[in-house]
């Protein structure tokens, strides 16, 4: 059987006690907080200025007692004359190509104009051995053909007269046929002479092409070499550098 009796509500807990208030802090207290963010602040500058310090010095070196060795090249001229301009003075800063000083080109100029005076002569006289090629091989073959016809010529006079020669005091030919064949003889070898000189004359003309042709390097050559030696006459920096001890002027 049932108890009637309703049951008791359980007993709440007693309510927590309040937090404690806090003590407020002394006025003092952030100052510790701040000398410490300060030191930081202090090492981190000192820190940087060390780097920048350092970073300048390794750029920017300085020293009473420094000893300092550069590559220094003289620069001379390769044509002699004189200076007519100078384009550069101590302690300037130049660049490879850039002209240091020119020299009197007046005689360089001249000698240029020879030689190629002298070239254009030649190319002429190739040009003019050229168009006389073809008829200086046809007076060879002539002359050619005239010795040979001077040599058959002296060759049966000389025959005739080995004829004769027996025959005359045999009655069986004159002395007047032996002085004609020994003038016939005389003849042909004045002929053959005449004709030898005539070919060697033209063989020396057909020749004087290929000696003028054989010529022509040493002609350009000494074009090539006149304009270098007017190059010569300025004077560039052959890199990159700074003029020093100059010595030298106008003049």
């Amino acid at each position: 059987m049932a108890d009637p009796t309703p049951p008791t509500p359980p007993t709440p807990p007693p309510p927590a006690d309040p937090a404690p208030p806090q003590p407020p802090r002394p006025p003092g207290e952030w100052r510790p907080v701040a000398g410490r963010i300060i030191t930081l602040l202090v090492i981190l500058a000192a820190v940087v200025l060390i780097l920048l310090v350092w970073n300048t010095v390794e750029k920017h070196p300085r020293t009473d007692d420094a000893t300092v060795e550069a590559n220094v090249i003289g620069v001379a001229p390769r044509a002699r004359g004189q200076i007519i301009q100078l384009y550069v003075q101590d302690n300037q800063a130049v660049k490879a190509g850039d002209v240091l000083f020119e020299i009197d080109p007046v005689d360089y100029q001249l000698a240029l104009a020879n030689a190629q005076s002298a070239l254009a002569t030649l190319d002429q006289q190739i040009a003019v051995a050229r168009s006389q090629d073809e008829e200086l091989k046809f007076q060879v073959k002539a002359a050619a053909a005239g010795l040979a016809q001077a040599q058959a010529e002296l060759q049966r006079a000389t025959n005739l007269v080995h004829r004769l020669q027996p025959l005359v005091p045999q009655g069986y030919a004159t002395v007047d046929d032996l002085d004609k064949a020994q003038t016939s003889v005389a003849v042909a070898t004045a002929s053959l002479a005449a004709q030898e000189q005539h070919s060697n004359q033209a063989k020396t003309a057909l020749s004087s092409l290929a000696t003028l042709i054989a010529q022509r390097p040493g002609a350009v050559a000494a074009v090539d070499l006149a304009k270098l030696n007017l190059d010569y006459c300025r004077v560039t920096a052959p890199f990159p550098g700074r003029v020093i001890n100059l010595h030298i002027s106008v003049g």
